[in-house]
């Protein structure tokens, strides 16, 4: 197997936590909606505003209209607001861990699935995003992962082949679509099994330098 040249993380639910049960609560509250029926149009309308093509404005006023709700605008403020601020909480041992991979010899890329005020967010607020040597957002892009083209959108700004790169995303069908282009994947459960990973896995050795800080903070 070629030798490993490249690490492309996810960024929600691996670099970033997952939404808490309080910015679920904030959300639904702001809403005012029933938690179950905001929860499946919040899901349901995502994909195109994740693509780009809605904006924040458009994809909460089809959120309102599935809710049978007229939000103003002031409420889509406040919802894009908490939308944001509900996906910005990170995770501090991989960020230190993505730390040591970006000052390695190792090319890394971010290739997400989000909308386009969250990307501004991310890209304005955390100076490890300029430190990756490629970037793919889907809502820059028009497609999402599980899609192949953005897994090969990504593949040539980095100049790796699939077999050079891994991949790492906290969900099976992203895992399963990478693995199709011919990437590694690796799927994440926590920072710690990660690393368990890939101290264990010699696919993963050129890796295992850059574990130590991530370590650190478990």
């Amino acid at each position: 197997m070629p030798t490993l040249k490249a690490a492309i993380f996810d960024y929600a639910g691996v670099i970033s936590e997952h939404q808490s049960d309080a910015d679920w609560q904030r959300l639904v509250s702001t809403a005012g909606a029933p938690a179950d029926a905001f929860k499946l149009a919040y899901w349901d309308l995502r994909p195109p505003y994740d693509r780009g093509h809605d904006d924040g404005p458009s994809y909460w006023a089809k959120v309102a209209t599935a809710l049978h709700r007229d939000f103003s605008e002031d409420l889509t403020r406040q919802l894009m607001e908490f939308d944001t601020r509900s996906w910005i909480r990170m995770n501090d041992a991989m960020v230190a861990f993505l730390a040591q991979v970006q000052a390695s010899q190792m090319k890394t890329a971010i290739l997400s699935n989000m909308g386009m005020e969250l990307m501004r967010h991310v890209v304005d607020a955390f100076p490890w995003v300029q430190r990756f040597d490629f970037q793919s957002f889907s809502c820059a892009l028009g497609c999402a992962k599980p899609e192949a083209a953005i897994f090969h959108h990504c593949l040539r700004g980095l100049d790796v082949s699939p077999e050079e790169a891994v991949f790492i995303d906290d969900r099976m069908e992203n895992i399963h679509a990478a693995e199709a282009v011919g990437l590694r994947g690796v799927h994440f459960t926590s920072a710690q099994a990660l690393f368990t990973r890939i101290e264990t896995d010699a696919d993963l050795a050129p890796l295992r330098t850059c574990v130590s800080a991530g370590r650190g903070l478990l």
